[in-house]
């Protein structure tokens, strides 16, 4: 099997296109009911700027803002590829490479115009994984190394042979803010998690209920992903209204050579689906 990220896939389906129906519109909106006006992030930068001598931490930052510290980390590690804790002590030390950035109005950032707020049920993914840090996949691309040594390995072959699967997913939880680790899957789904037995490879990895925000990936793989990343969460995230639930998110690749699923019309493909919830005011 080729690469997925070299090909044209679809987000995952469970219940809804495995049955042959198409996905109620009830579960789909085209944006935020009530997309709010302050920019949080361009709030949270004039904070730090504004208190970069008088001991600002990443946790008055986040409390200024009105995120939480996990939100804003992921954040800044999008955006910038270092935490707060990092990026403020390297304003500190040297202001001519961190140089003062109170906007990101001016960053360029992919178009995720086609951003679709979905409500999705619980389901189960199993598959192999990892455990890094952000610091380390950016310097060092061990997810995309992960990705080559996997995606045509015996034991992901057997699963996506006996869950008929058309998708592969890439999971990524257990996020800790305080040194940027978390695990990475890349597995299968199943809406049971009776459909994998204690014989197959693996871990599997329970996806709660969530509400998700649905943003296509369009461009140049694997670029592509960093660039939408980077749009998320400077330009979607701080507008919105909304913030990162903390629960699984993923990347959704159609596997090559399988039948299109009903939601190949309603979602652009391939897709990172991050699970939100309302900010707290």
């Amino acid at each position: 099997m080729s690469l997925p990220y070299a090909n044209n896939p679809s987000p995952l389906g469970i219940d809804y296109f495995k049955s042959g129906c198409a996905i109620p519109a009830s579960m789909v909106s085209c944006c935020p009911k009530d997309m709010k006006k302050t920019n949080k992030l361009t709030k949270a930068l004039g904070y730090l700027e504004d208190s970069l001598d008088q001991g600002v931490t990443a946790e008055s930052v986040a409390r200024f803002a009105g995120f939480t510290q996990s939100h804003l980390t992921r954040t800044f590690e999008a955006l910038f590829g270092v935490g707060p804790d990092e990026y403020i002590s390297r304003r500190r030390l040297d202001p001519e490479r961190w140089p003062s950035l109170r906007s990101l109005s001016e960053r360029g950032f992919a178009d995720i115009s086609g951003v679709r707020i979905m409500d999705w049920p619980q389901f189960y993914a199993r598959g192999l994984m990892i455990t890094t840090t952000a610091e380390d996949n950016r310097r060092k691309g061990i997810i995309s190394a992960f990705w080559q040594r996997v995606v045509s390995s015996e034991e992901i072959l057997s699963l996506i042979a006996k869950t008929g699967c058309v998708d592969l997913l890439g999971v990524c939880w257990d996020y800790n803010p305080s040194d940027s680790s978390f695990s990475y899957g890349i597995a299968v789904e199943a809406p049971h998690v009776a459909s994998f037995s204690s014989s197959d490879s693996g871990v599997t990895i329970l996806v709660p209920a969530s509400t998700y925000a649905v943003f296509p990936i369009v461009g140049e793989l694997p670029k592509a992903i960093e660039t939408t990343r980077k749009a998320i969460y400077g330009e979607w995230f701080p507008v919105s209204g909304y913030e990162h639930a903390g629960t699984p998110e993923f990347e959704a690749f159609r596997i090559p050579g399988t039948d299109a699923s009903p939601r190949t019309n309603e979602l652009l493909a391939p897709a990172i689906w991050i699970p939100i919830r309302e900010c707290a005011d």
